[in-house]
């Protein structure tokens, strides 16, 4: 596929976003060998990539933790492999090392409060960096991560009320986060 400029990206962009398919497959947690204080929580899913189905590119998805209290960052590292034979393409900034999740990122990060309103990210209108077509080859990985840091959407920054919200990856892989 080739793209001609920023509009040729975000068609890119919105064609990678629109093939990730429901996790197949969830983890449940994974133990690190430190204190339960330590304890890492990941899941696991498959997402599309241009050029490749989505049962062919795995998703690992990792937090810390699942409690979090005021003005605590949100923070979420995910890991894609092409587990395929094939090259696949996938859209992310030009020169962006590392690579983010969210808006303008290699995938979507979003956020939504107990009632399933999306409260993150902001609704608006987004001007992105440039964006690019990359390859990742057979059996390669890439790592990206994302964060939100709870505040509410303009025009109020204040923090989010506490609760339960949902945090989705990619339209793939979800955590229930609780903040307190």
């Amino acid at each position: 596929m080739i793209t001609r400029g920023l509009a040729g990206a975000c068609v890119s962009l919105l064609i990678f976003m629109s093939t990730a398919v429901p996790a197949q497959v969830i983890s449940g947690v994974d133990l690190g060998a430190h204190s339960s204080s330590h304890t890492t929580l990941t899941k696991r899913g498959h997402i599309g990539l241009i050029g490749c189905a989505a049962n062919l590119v795995t998703i690992r998805v990792t937090m810390a933790r699942l409690v979090y209290a005021e003005s605590q960052p949100v923070t979420v590292v995910a890991v894609l492999r092409n587990a395929g034979i094939s090259n696949c393409q996938y859209v992310a900034p030009a020169g962006a090392e590392p690579l983010w999740l969210g808006l303008c990122g290699l995938s979507s990060l979003t956020v939504k409060n107990p009632k399933g309103v999306l409260v993150f990210p902001e609704k608006g209108v987004v001007n992105c960096p440039a964006l690019v077509s990359r390859v990742l080859t057979p059996g390669a990985s890439l790592r990206a991560s994302g964060s939100w840091d709870q505040r509410k959407s303009y025009p109020s920054r204040g923090f989010v009320p506490r609760g339960k919200y949902r945090l989705t990856v990619g339209n793939v892989v979800t955590f229930s986060v609780t903040l307190r």
